[in-house]
Parts: C-alpha cells; sequence; structure tokens
C-alpha cells in the first residue's frame, strides 16, 4: 500500500483528506460525534488487522512497542480529534483552518529536531504562500470573526489540536526507528484511540448506537477505508521520506478540495479573492512537491 512514487502518496492523502471533510458532515445529526469517532477508529483498527491476519505478519510486539504506539494513537487520533472537534463548535471551518497551518512551522521545527532536516528558505516561503492563500479563501470568515470569550476557547482547542498533532507526528518518526511495520504499528494506535473514545462516550453517558441510513453508512465506510485506513498509511510513509514539515504542507490543500465540493453539491460562490487563494495554496504545495536543489 505505501510502495507508490511519493507524489502520488501525496497527492492521494490530500485529495483523500479533502474530501473526508465531506464525510464528516454527513455523520453529523443523531450520532454523537465521540461516537461515531469511537466506532471509525475501532472499524479501522479491525480493518487494518484483518489485512494483517489475511497476509499472516506479524500482530503481536513486545509491551513496550504496543504501548508507544497505543500511546501515539491516543494522542493523534482520539485527543486531537476532540479539540478539533471541540473547536469547530466555536469558530468558522475557515478561521480553523488558519489555526490548523501552524502545524507547518511546528513540523518544520519538529524535522529539525528529530530529522535533522534543515529548514531552507524554499520552505519558509512555502508556507507563507499558501497560508496568504488560505486566508485569502476565508477572507469572509475572517471579517465576521469576533474575539469573543467563546471563541478565545475555539481558538485555544483548535491551537492545542494543532500541537497534539505535531507531536504524535513527530513521535511517529521516532517510533519507525524502532523498525517496527507501519501497518501494525497503525492498528494497535487506531485500537488504542477507538477504545479510549469509546470509554469516554459511555462515561459521558453517550448512546452508542449508529444511523442505518445509506447516507451515514456510506460516509462511514470512506472514512474509514479511504480517510483513516489508506490515507493514513500514505501520510506516515510520507513522514518517513519527505520529513515532517513538507508532509504538513498538504493541510492546505484540504479546504480548498472542500471548496471544491462544496461548489458541485452545495452551491458554493467563488469570487476572485477564492481564485486568487486557491492558487496561492497551489502554489505553495508545487514548491514542496519540486525537488530541492
Amino acid at each position: 500500500m505505501t510502495g507508490l512514487p511519493t507524489p502520488l502518496l501525496y497527492i492521494g492523502t490530500v485529495v483523500i483528506w479533502g474530501t473526508a471533510w465531506f464525510g464528516i458532515t454527513l455523520q453529523l445529526g443523531t450520532v454523537p460525534i465521540l461516537v461515531s469517532v469511537a466506532w471509525r477508529f475501532l472499524a479501522a483498527a479491525a480493518v487494518l488487522f484483518a489485512i494483517l491476519w489475511h497476509r499472516g505478519e506479524r500482530l503481536w510486539f513486545p509491551p513496550r512497542i504496543l504501548a508507544t504506539a497505543a500511546g501515539i494513537g491516543l494522542l493523534n487520533y482520539s485527543f486531537s480529534y476532540f479539540l478539533f472537534y471541540r473547536a469547530t463548535v466555536d469558530l468558522p471551518s475557515g478561521v480553523v483552518s488558519l489555526v490548523y497551518g501552524l502545524i507547518i512551522p511546528l513540523n518544520l521545527a519538529a524535522g529539525a529536531l528529530v530529522q535533522g532536516v534543515a529548514i531552507t528558505g524554499r520552505a519558509v516561503l512555502a508556507g507563507v504562500i499558501g497560508l496568504t492563500g488560505l486566508a485569502l479563501v476565508f477572507w469572509p470568515d475572517l471579517q465576521r470573526f469576533s474575539v469573543q470569550s467563546t471563541a478565545i476557547l475555539g481558538i485555544a482547542a483548535a491551537a492545542g489540536a494543532t500541537v497534539v498533532s505535531s507531536i504524535a507526528q513527530s513521535a511517529w518518526v521516532v517510533f519507525r526507528r524502532t523498525g517496527t511495520p507501519l501497518m501494525p504499528a497503525l492498528a494497535w494506535a487506531m485500537l488504542a484511540a477507538g477504545i479510549a473514545t469509546m470509554i469516554a462516550a459511555i462515561a459521558l453517558d453517550m448512546p452508542l448506537g449508529i444511523e442505518w441510513t445509506p447516507r451515514y453508512l456510506g460516509s462511514f465506510v470512506f472514512l474509514v477505508l479511504a480517510s483513516s485506513v489508506l490515507a493514513n498509511l500514505w501520510y506516515m510513509e510520507l513522514l518517513h521520506r519527505i520529513g515532517l514539515g513538507p508532509a504538513a504542507y498538504g493541510s492546505l490543500v484540504y479546504p480548498v478540495l472542500a471548496l471544491a465540493i462544496s461548489t458541485v453539491l452545495e452551491g458554493f460562490a467563488w469570487t476572485w479573492l477564492v481564485v486568487l487563494g486557491v492558487v496561492l495554496v497551489l502554489a505553495g504545495n508545487a514548491l514542496v512537491l519540486l525537488r530541492r536543489a
């Protein structure tokens, strides 16, 4: 699953996670978000374990390895998800996207620390161009945004989720040096996250049932197989191949793809600011994909 050329891994991850936004909106409604997330990662872990079992690959590892994978999973797939969903309660999606853009400088710094990857002028320029483009895309949201007590909580949640996500990704890079295969590590990480999130939902007395409709089930299958399993395998491989910083630049494209879907399905109106912003975002990502001098 991770034998593809690096550009295809990058583009595939961006496309899947960029369209996952619409899949998430199809799950909103009667099922609590925490419950949907719990079932999503439990199902994703089951898929990964089934693939490993079918291939006859190793499933069990020393307790220290399993504990590390579980800890990273709790950070990456449970805690950070909760904070991001919490942020969307108080903030427009554009503001959340901009806050998440902070993962680029965070991952560049982390890459210098844990991978010895120098922070180049091209990397900085790509980040500035991309974040400027994203700000233009969501300029109407930013104009309507006012800093109030609830908004500050939302910003804190989004920033916290971004920091947690960067820490978890850095931990994955270090963890890969143990020689633990990627797929079983992800399987155990997602299993731990799913169990922890489900325990939290039970503790909060949430109903654990799902919505048996084509809308919910279709989005659930996509989020499990494409977003949670395939895109995560590809992205973790990207972290290993191109480094923490460059891999994070795809986060600038996710909102742009979400807007494209919204244009087709929800009648989103494009303006010259949006067009200019999209061009800048794509230009920033092109700098990442170009071979370094």
